[in-house]
């Protein structure tokens, strides 16, 4: 699990490539959908669950659902999972938010 690392702001962070079944952003990765583009272009290799944190929602111009919206958008058919009041099964772990 990885949060807190402002990817595109903050400077290059490749998460290690581990055994390990899913990836699990947790908020403060980006602003807006910059975490969810810069998470679809850096692990391509397993399952992503994203869940947004406050720093996705600082721009303040939009509204929350508008940009959980974008996320989706961005990263639909692909290996990352935008999560937003909503549950996604994986194997046999449940993960809510």
């Amino acid at each position: 699990m990885v949060n807190s690392v402002r990817a595109a702001t903050f400077g290059c962070f490749t998460p290690p490539d581990v055994d390990a079944d899913v990836t699990i952003l947790a908020g403060d990765i980006d602003t807006e959908a910059d975490g969810v583009a810069w998470a679809k272009a850096t692990i391509s290799w397993r399952p992503v669950l994203y869940v947004a944190g406050n720093h996705e929602f600082y721009s303040g111009s939009k509204a929350v659902q508008g940009i959980t919206a974008k996320m989706k958008q961005l990263v639909a058919g692909s290996n990352v999972s935008v999560l937003f009041d909503e549950v996604l099964a994986v194997s046999i772990l449940a993960i809510a938010e």
